[in-house]
């Protein structure tokens, strides 16, 4: 998994991730915590992202609110569905306190990434899965998708259908990370015995698109050809274990399935997974 050994990333803001990664793998005393603390901040979302679905500004922006952490007094991260109480539109507890029109969090160097195409993205191709589970032909139609066409097929088989429909061909770097996330996704919702709760799929999301994130812009320095192979690999599980470590210390409630609820929870969880990796709020 991972991008082509060709792309070098993206500079600018996320060399700093690159020296502080070089200086771990060369035995120095930076640790997996300060090269993941150093890609957080470097990671930025495209200007705009901040905006409710209509363009407009919320109330507040997730990126100054208190990281809702288990255990902590922070309003947690709730999936709802539309329309359920005072948010009006918006599917997730903090969605409405959403704010546009200000620069981007994270790095400064270089365009941003499309928060709200991954989220929008993740969440139509986990509200399939959850359709075809209940086998809801209605709700699958809506996605492009027909119930008759996947009854009968593999959950392998299933998942590929859903992300050639869903997702289509990736274009970009950006777009074939988003890919791969909601693939791993996908594959986990259908495959489990037991149906995975909305916040499960809400983290293992944010868990893989942070991480293929991650080896987009750290992997040629993990792959240079000048270190052991087996070290990159510990290294590459390190980095996946802390990311995963993060995002299970968020806070996240609710049952809601719908694409709208799962979006905004996409949405904000991807914002707070980038804050609590970058920020280290526990230390």
């Amino acid at each position: 998994m991972g991008t082509s050994d060709g792309y070098q990333g993206s500079g600018g803001a996320w060399n700093g991730a690159q020296r502080t990664l070089d200086d771990l793998l060369s035995g120095g005393d930076s640790a997996t915590d300060d090269v993941c603390a150093d890609a957080a901040g470097a990671l930025q979302w495209e200007v705009g992202d901040g905006d409710s679905a209509d363009g407009q500004s919320g109330e507040t922006d997730v990126a100054t609110l208190e990281i809702p952490t288990v255990g902590s007094e922070a309003v947690p991260i709730t999936i709802r569905p539309r329309g359920s109480g005072g948010g009006g539109d918006v599917g997730v507890g903090v969605g409405a306190r959403r704010s546009g029109g200000r620069p981007t969090p994270g790095g400064s160097g270089g365009r941003g990434r499309s928060r709200r195409r991954a989220a929008s993205t993740g969440a139509r191709v986990a509200a399939a899965g959850y359709a075809l589970r209940a086998g809801d032909a209605t709700a699958l139609r809506t996605l492009g998708l027909e119930l008759a066409e996947l009854v009968g097929l593999s959950p392998a088989q299933q998942a590929k259908r859903i992300i050639d429909v869903i997702v289509g061909t990736t274009a970009t770097i950006e777009d074939a990370e988003i890919a791969r996330a909601s693939s791993s996704m996908i594959i986990a919702l259908l495959e489990r015995t037991t149906e995975p709760t909305p916040a499960e799929v809400v983290r293992i999301f944010a868990v893989e698109y942070v991480y293929e994130v991650f080896l987009t812009e750290l992997g040629a320095e993990m792959r240079d050809g000048s270190r052991n192979g087996s070290a990159s690999i510990v290294t590459e599980n390190d980095i996946r274990d802390l990311i995963e470590a993060r995002v299970a210390s968020l806070q996240i409630e609710g049952d809601a399935v719908d694409a709208g609820a799962l979006e905004s929870a996409f949405d904000e969880v991807l914002e707070f997974t980038r804050r609590i990796i970058h920020e280290r709020p526990a230390e």
